[in-house]
């Protein structure tokens, strides 16, 4: 089951946005000197941040209590949402398992929230807790028909084209049809506590480079890193064309992981979010390699980080 729903929301945007209070709640944006009115926009009781908007809330905690996941919500002032969402999420794998319907439940009414939310702040909508249960319908409606579609794609997809280990040569090098990316991460924590992370990637064909670049992204981890340098150099790979790929990455955990399909969770949203892309490739392959092969994304990464991103 991939874990996200809607656009471009998922449990990692909540958690990882409130952890670095990225997500743009009022509180967070007089923090950053942007004047506006600090109380929530669906009870205009209490100031909103992102434990308010999503938990704690009187509109919001009815939501969580119309529905039949056993939530009870109160003012929970010792646990942050990050844990709160997390625990639930853990919750539902373990008693459910992966395709837990009522994962996709929770993370489609965190995602609704958040919409009526900005409607009612951009698009001067009146507190409507039956619209916030509407929203949440049509996203699992929408999840539904995605979870079809890649089913029916998977069924076409040629029988026996994933090029195993014994394809490389004595050299590493794959057939003249197959495109390799290198990828890596570079994660540094800084004094003040505030994660700096850059990836990078290099693609070649032949032993010819045919693409090359490097991002910064927000991160929590080294391993959240490397997956978003795997999940960014397939992206890639499918913008140019490329229809057979092997990922090189020197993360054994995160490779590991990845072709067992078991993950932490600090990457279980991006790993279903690479997992996807996997498949629109006729083949791909993700390989564990010495750092020294990766050297040249890994000097990619290391100037992204340190905030030289090439053009």
């Amino acid at each position: 089951m991939t874990i996200f729903i809607g656009k471009n929301f998922t449990v990692y945007y909540i958690c990882t946005s409130s952890t670095n209070e990225a997500l743009p709640t009022n509180s967070n944006l007089l923090k950053r000197n942007i004047q506006v009115q600090e109380t929530c926009p669906l009870c205009k009781q209490q100031k909103e941040n992102e434990s308010h908007l999503f938990r704690d809330c009187t509109i919001s905690a009815r939501i969580w209590a119309s529905l039949g996941l056993g939530i009870r919500t109160c003012p929970i002032h010792f646990i942050s949402i990050e844990e709160w969402v997390k625990n639930f999420l853990k919750l539902f794998w373990k008693e459910d398992g992966v395709k837990s319907s009522r994962t996709s439940e929770f993370i489609a009414t965190l995602w609704a929230i958040w919409l009526h939310r900005n409607n009612i702040v951009f698009r001067i909508e009146v507190v409507n807790p039956l619209a916030i249960v509407d929203t949440k319908i049509i996203l699992l409606k929408e999840l539904d028909e995605s979870v079809k579609i890649k089913e029916r794609n998977s069924s076409l997809s040629p029988i026996g084209t994933k090029i195993e280990d014994r394809d490389l040569n004595s050299q590493g090098i794959h057939s003249n049809e197959d495109c390799i990316v290198l990828v890596d991460g570079a994660w540094k924590r800084c004094k003040q506590n505030h994660p700096r992370a850059g990836i990078g990637w290099s693609a070649h064909f032949n032993n010819i480079k045919i693409f090359d670049g490097n991002a910064a992204v927000i991160s929590t981890s080294s391993l959240q890193t490397e997956a978003h340098a795997i999940l960014r150099g397939l992206r890639e790979a499918i913008n140019n064309g490329i229809n057979r790929v092997h990922i090189y990455s020197d993360n054994k955990e995160l490779v590991q992981a990845l072709n067992k399909r078991q993950y932490p969770f600090e990457v279980a949203t991006l790993a279903h979010d690479i997992q996807a892309l996997r498949n629109k490739f006729i083949s791909c392959k993700i390989h564990k390699v010495s750092r020294e092969v990766v050297t040249p994304a890994h000097v990619l990464a290391t100037a992204a980080r340190l905030g030289k991103i090439v053009s």
